[in-house]
C-alpha cells in the first residue's frame, strides 16, 4: 500500500512473488488467492497475478530493477566497514537524493 502510495496511482496488472502468505491453493495454472489478498485487488481495482514460483521471466523487470538496485548501493558503500546496524543504515539516505 505504501509503494502504491508513493507511485501516485495503481496499475492494473500487479505481479507480486508467489509466496504462501499470499496465495491459499498454489497451483500451477489456477492459484488461489486467500481473502486478504482477494480485498486488496477489489479495494485498489487492479488485477492480482501471481508468479510461477521459479520463473524470473514472468517479472523481469522487478528483477532487473532489484539487480541495478543492488549493485548500485553496494558499489557505494563496498570501500566502507560497519560495526553495527546502527552505523550501517547512516549513510544509506544521503544517496537517495542522487
Amino acid at each position: 500500500m505504501q509503494a502504491l502510495e508513493f507511485f501516485g496511482g495503481v496499475p492494473r496488472l500487479i505481479v507480486p512473488d508467489q509466496a504462501r502468505a499470499l496465495i491459499k491453493n498454489p497451483d500451477t495454472y489456477d492459484p488461489q488467492p486467500n481473502r486478504v489478498y482477494d480485498e486488496f485487488a477489489n479495494h485498489y481495482g487492479c488485477a492480482l497475478l501471481a508468479a510461477r514460483p521459479a520463473h524470473p521471466r514472468d517479472k523481469p523487470k522487478v528483477e532487473n530493477a532489484v539487480l541495478v538496485v543492488e549493485r548500485w548501493i553496494l558499489a557505494r558503500l563496498r570501500n566502507r566497514k560497519f560495526f553495527s546496524l546502527v552505523n550501517s543504515t547512516g549513510p544509506l539516505p544521503c544517496y537517495w537524493s542522487i
